[in-house]
């Protein structure tokens, strides 16, 4: 009877000493710290909290941003026309969005003001005209050799409404400055010069 106590007392002791084995070497054993947070090939963040790639999430954001481009006819260019007889084709490239019209006004030197030209036509993807733009009036030599400033405006059907109905009720009364300003505010615009071709007669 005393050996058989003796054996167990013996087997606990050994339990014992194991289990505080275990807890001294947990105890001894280095914990990382609470903060420190290691990058992954997954992307997570690394221990300055920036993404594994280096950049910070606004700068990620702001680069993805930047290529990207909200204007309306964003596309859209003028083929320089150059030097052109007084009445020609006005061409660019681009596409037209559709419900807007681009509309072709011709600012005149010898009266400061703005003509339209009414609105471009797709002949082809990619590829606008104008089919006659005039640069004043034919039979006035005297523009001969002149500048003149065309624009191109993006505008709503609204707005090329309002402005066919006033090319229609006043054919070719010009917009003064101020009320083309007006009635293209918030529109995208694109500018050309051309040049009437000709020498203007002595006496002009």
């Amino acid at each position: 009877m005393f050996a058989m106590r003796r054996t167990i007392a013996i087997i606990v002791a050994i339990v014992v000493v194991g289990v505080l084995a275990v807890l001294l070497v947990t105890r001894l054993t280095p914990r990382p710290a609470a903060n420190s947070q290691s990058a992954s090939p997954s992307g997570t963040t690394s221990a300055s909290g920036l993404p594994s790639g280096g950049a910070s999430p606004a700068a990620t954001q702001a680069t993805g941003t930047s290529t990207q481009s909200t204007s309306p006819g964003a596309g859209i260019a003028i083929t320089a026309p150059g030097t052109v007889p007084s009445t020609f084709s006005l061409r660019g490239t681009g596409d037209i969005p559709a419900g807007m019209y681009l509309v072709a006004f011709v600012w005149a030197p010898g009266t400061g003001k703005y003509y339209t030209d009414g609105p471009a036509e797709m002949n082809s993807p990619g590829n606008w005209w104008v089919p006659e733009v005039f640069l004043g009036d034919h039979s006035d030599q005297c523009s001969n050799g002149h500048t003149y400033r065309i624009v191109m405006v993006l505008m709503s059907a609204q707005a090329q409404a309002a402005n066919a109905a006033y090319h229609s009720a006043n054919y070719d009364a010009p917009y003064s400055p101020s009320t083309f300003r007006s009635i293209t505010a918030g529109f995208p615009t694109w500018t050309a010069i051309a040049t009437r071709a000709g020498t203007p007669p002595a006496g002009c």
